[in-house]
């Protein structure tokens, strides 16, 4: 009996364990894609320009 219920915690425990390791892989995952998306997002220092419709470049002269 206490064989059975040892056995039946350990199995439930492997079973938890396995949705942690799951759950922290796809958390890294998402934390990497999302790095990659704010890198391809940023401007590189000095490349930032504006660009003014005509209408509001030809009311600034």
């Amino acid at each position: 009996m206490i064989m059975r219920d040892t056995q039946a915690v350990i199995e439930r425990t492997q079973q938890i364990l396995a949705q942690s390791r799951a759950f922290r892989e796809r958390c890294e995952a998402g934390r990497e894609e999302l790095k990659a998306r704010i890198e391809l997002a940023q401007v590189p220092k000095g490349q930032l320009h504006f660009v003014f419709p005509t209408k509001v470049a030809s009311r600034a002269h």
